[in-house]
């Protein structure tokens, strides 16, 4: 990047199920994230959401078991942000 830092790429991906549990969740509001299950099932049927992005260097993570905080762990040392 001109100013000097560097891209890590994160792909979060879990199970179709979770992902409709997850939506109605009260913590999207804050965020402005998708917030209907219909929409996110045509968009899902629509889209491939499976093949990881061809991004150099992406890191993917099925986060489907996974709690916030051992997924901010698993890329903490992945891409070594933490000394």
């Amino acid at each position: 990047m001109k100013n000097g830092g560097i891209f890590c790429g994160v792909q979060l991906m879990c199970s179709e199920d979770v992902l409709l549990k997850r939506i109605v969740e009260k913590s999207r509001n804050k965020h402005g994230k998708l917030k209907n299950v219909k929409i996110m099932k045509k968009l899902l049927k629509q889209y491939n959401h499976i093949t990881p992005a061809p991004i150099k260097n992406n890191l993917v993570i099925d986060n489907t078991n996974l709690s916030p905080e051992k997924v901010v762990d698993i890329i903490i040392k992945h891409f070594k942000l933490k000394e």
